[in-house]
Order: structure tokens, then C-alpha cells, then sequence
């Protein structure tokens, strides 16, 4: 018996290389981006917290009049006071945009208003906390039962509980 002849491709050996591939195109030429363009890069360092550097750049980039410095630094004195445990300068906030915080159904201020009630529970004193809570947490009890039972279980439990929800 004889064997079949091999297959042709296995005559001609190993394939010829492909040819090179074309050097890429250089990149287009470097133009003015727009204002538009490199106005939502001012911001960014504002919202980090990067006030100094953000007007730095805004007033390199003549970015001054579409930018609102004055909402960032706003924005963190806020973040800052409740970093501190401190909800009032939230709270003012929220009293001034009340009216967009409903419109958007924004559950900030109750959950600062929380917030408020726990640090007051938490300094011990449970009868300022409880009056709080009467006037400000009670009006908005019913659309947030869970948050207001977790909140007034934060004065059953006091601050020196070992459940960890309730520190």
C-alpha cells in the first residue's frame, strides 16, 4: 500500500512574513481648545477641595464667569462642619433650596435632621433630643418610619453600646 503524496501547502514550507505595517499618523496639530471644552475641567479641582488651585486655573483659562466659586467654597464649609459632626450650615443650606430639595424629593434634610438628633443623643442629652425629634423629626416620620425607629433606638441603646449600628 502506498501512501497518499503530502498536501501541497506542506511542500512550499513556512508562509512568507506579512508585510510592515505603516508608521501611524502623526497627531493633528495642537489648537486652542475652545471655552467650552475646558470648562469642565475647572471644576474638577473644586470639588476635591482644591479651592486655591481651581481659581488658579479658572483665571488662567479666563474661566472666571462660568464657574461658581463661590457654590464650591460653600460646598466645602459644608462638607467640612459635618465632617466636624456639626449639621447646621447643612441645614441652613437646605432651608434656602427648600423648595428645589422638594420639587427633586431630596431626603437630605431629614437625614440631617437625624444626624442632629443622634449627635444630640450622643452628648447625653436625651431630653434636648427628644424635644428635637418632636419638632423636627415627627413632621416627617411617616414617609421615613425605618430611619426615625433607628434613630430614637440610637437614645434606648446611648453611646456606649456595643452595637455597632448604634454608636
Amino acid at each position: 500500500m502506498s501512501r497518499p503524496p503530502p498536501h501541497p501547502a506542506v511542500l512550499r514550507g513556512p508562509a512568507p512574513a506579512p508585510p510592515p505595517a505603516p508608521p501611524p499618523a502623526p497627531p493633528p496639530p495642537a489648537r486652542a481648545a475652545p471655552a467650552r471644552e475646558r470648562r469642565p475641567r475647572a471644576p474638577r479641582p473644586r470639588s476635591s477641595g482644591y479651592l486655591k488651585s481651581a481659581a488658579a486655573l479658572s483665571e488662567e483659562r479666563r474661566l472666571g464667569d462660568m464657574v461658581d466659586r463661590h457654590l464650591f467654597a460653600q460646598a466645602l464649609a459644608i462638607a467640612t462642619s459635618l465632617e466636624g459632626r456639626d449639621c447646621r450650615a447643612a441645614l441652613e443650606f437646605c432651608a434656602q433650596n427648600r423648595s428645589k430639595l422638594r420639587k427633586n424629593q431630596s431626603r437630605l434634610e431629614f437625614r440631617l435632621r437625624v444626624q442632629q438628633f443622634v449627635e444630640l443623643a450622643r452628648a447625653g442629652d436625651k431630653l434636648a433630643a427628644v424635644s428635637y425629634a418632636k419638632r423636627h423629626l415627627a413632621p416627617g416620620a411617616r414617609d421615613n418610619m425605618p430611619e426615625f425607629k433607628r434613630a430614637f433606638a440610637a437614645i434606648v441603646f446611648g453611646p456606649s453600646t456595643p452595637v455597632k449600628r448604634y454608636r
